[in-house]
């Protein structure tokens, strides 16, 4: 990605890419924990009756 030389128009894409990150983490955290919590044991139990 190219340098921002404007510092005005380089704070506000800064400020913008921190709203979109943060927010992107606010939803995929919930997401991950669930996935975490209940991803392994439901493999284990679809491997288990697949044999």
């Amino acid at each position: 990605m190219k340098a921002i030389d404007d510092p005005k128009l380089r704070d506000i894409t800064a400020q913008r890419q921190r709203a979109k990150v943060s927010s992107h983490a606010a939803v995929e955290h919930p997401f991950r924990v669930l996935k975490h919590q209940f991803g392994p044991a439901t493999r284990a139990g679809r491997r288990t009756v697949r044999r």
